[in-house]
């Protein structure tokens, strides 16, 4: 059997992102692909030419921002006649980072404004004031919440959230859960708040990464951690791979990260890699 590799994934990559139903990652020729968690089908997302320069998968959609700052986006691979899972790609704005969940997508764009944008509102975005380093979402229930990073102070500042807010510290990545938020302090230690279990207790980390249930840590060897962050159990946590990784992304029944060669590694199970 014979193999079209213009229609392979072929490592190394530049970012990798576990979604719910999907995982999807960059190359580094620029292409961006999405494998499906339930089939397993590769599909290349986008131009054959690739420019991408990074992707984000939320339980459904998938968004990549190009190298001139346009977004693509690209509907659920399962079934949905309403519409309502797939978001549309932005209007306006030049992005360098995205983060996708369900229902909803941010982008920090190249001013450092966050704008977000949903089903329904035809990729028309709105725009926080303030000027931001880094951005953090998750959804439960339909509704979104999200933190971002302010560009000087580092200081978290959050919207659609009523009670588990995260501590006015400077910090150096966050991520959210459905019911909380964990950040890695400018001292590289671990902070979480609200609902987010118990974290791990280690000196240095550079990294972390949630789910609805899950977070994970990258600490300073490069060696991730996961643990509970909800009830609901995950295979996540008893079969983390042993590094040293430069990167980690959680998504809701998988994770996966990448070396300092762009090898992806993806657990439970190795079948989640495009």
């Amino acid at each position: 059997m014979s193999v079209d590799f213009d229609h392979c994934a072929i490592p190394p990559y530049l970012t990798i992102s576990a979604g719910q139903y999907v995982t999807t990652a960059v190359t580094s020729d620029g292409r961006a692909w999405r494998i499906s968690v339930i089939s397993g089908d590769l599909d290349q997302l986008g131009p054959k030419s690739g420019a991408f320069i990074t992707i984000d998968s939320g339980e459904y959609s998938a968004c990549a921002a190009r190298a001139d700052g346009g977004v693509e986006c690209w509907p659920s691979p399962i079934d949905d006649p309403d519409g309502y899972l797939n978001i549309n790609a932005p209007k306006t704005g030049e992005y360098v980072q995205l983060a996708v969940t369900d229902h909803y997508a941010c982008g920090l764009d190249v001013d450092g404004k966050v704008r977000c944008w949903w089903p329904y509102r035809d990729g028309v975005a709105t725009t926080r004031d303030g000027v931001y380093s880094d951005i953090a979402m998750s959804s439960y229930s339909k509704a979104y919440t999200a933190c971002a990073l302010d560009a000087v102070t580092r200081l978290p500042e959050c919207w659609n959230i009523a009670w588990d807010i995260p501590p006015a510290v400077p910090m150096l990545d966050i991520a959210r859960t459905a019911g909380g938020s964990c950040a890695v302090l400018e001292d590289h230690t671990l902070t979480c708040s609200g609902y987010v279990g118990i974290p791990p207790t280690g000196d240095w980390y550079e990294r972390v990464d949630c789910n609805q249930t899950v977070c994970c840590s990258l600490d300073a060897f490069g060696e991730v951690a996961c643990w509970q962050a909800s009830p609901k159990p995950s295979g996540m946590i008893d079969e983390v791979p042993p590094g040293p990784f430069v990167d980690v992304s959680v998504g809701w029944y998988h994770a996966c990260a990448l070396d300092a060669a762009g090898e992806a590694t993806c657990w439970p199970g190795d079948w989640h890699v495009p």
